[in-house]
């Protein structure tokens, strides 16, 4: 059975990276579900989960773990982000994800560099809108911290 998992999860983690090593602009419709929380994936993904759970405490404190350190530096940009992003986020995150009988998704449409090396300091997601694909498109902005992960810079939803 572990066998089972550790490669359905070597497949889970090679398709979602193959755009990622494509090159290119990085354009393309692709989905993202359950990333490795060594990529940038992961922080776009779980940002949007949090916006849709049901325990807002809880999810908000996941929230501003995931947001870059000097975004959360003190009490005030702690309740700024509560008064802005967080409010916003809680109101569009559902129209950005996608659900099956396997879980949430969210459809990266563009993601700049198209290629992330371990020099790659940002990486800019453009997300889809489920309820209206055509109109409106999210920008994540995902940078590594001091310490080498990944974290939230910027959410425009």
């Amino acid at each position: 059975m572990k066998q089972h998992r550790l490669i359905l999860s070597l497949v889970l983690a090679i398709a979602l990276l193959l755009p990622c090593l494509a090159g290119g602009e990085g354009r393309g419709n692709f989905p993202v579900r359950e990333p490795d929380d060594s990529t940038s994936f992961y922080v776009l993904y779980h940002v949007l989960k949090a916006g849709v759970e049901p325990d807002e405490e809880a999810a908000f404190a996941e929230y501003v773990k995931l947001c870059h350190d000097d975004r959360k530096s003190s009490a005030e940009k702690k309740t700024r982000l509560k008064e802005k992003e967080w409010s916003n986020l809680r109101l569009q995150a559902g129209a950005y994800l996608a659900h099956d009988t396997y879980g949430f998704k969210v459809y990266v449409l563009n993601m700049k560099p198209g290629k992330v090396t371990r020099k790659t300091k940002k990486v800019y997601f453009t997300i889809r809108n489920q309820i209206e694909p055509e109109e409106r498109t999210g920008l994540l902005i995902v940078e590594r911290n001091k310490k080498g992960r990944w974290k939230l810079r910027s959410l425009n939803l």
